[in-house]
């Protein structure tokens, strides 16, 4: 029920304020999730070089 309300609230104050305050934070949701995806995908990429990189090694010894 509080989470209809504060639903109903944000939707008469984006009415008031415009969709810009949307758009933003919109934007932030996306630049956040791509940086946070990108973070992960770097690290996988590492782990993935380094036991290509082990396994090669292993493989000319």
């Amino acid at each position: 029920m509080g989470l209809l309300i504060g639903l109903a609230i944000l939707l008469i104050f984006g009415r008031f304020i415009g969709k810009a305050v949307f758009w933003i934070l919109g934007t932030l949701v996306v630049v956040a999730g791509f940086v946070f995806f990108a973070h992960i995908a770097i690290w996988l990429v590492l782990i993935f070089l380094a036991i290509g990189g082990l396994s090669f090694l292993g493989r000319s010894f």
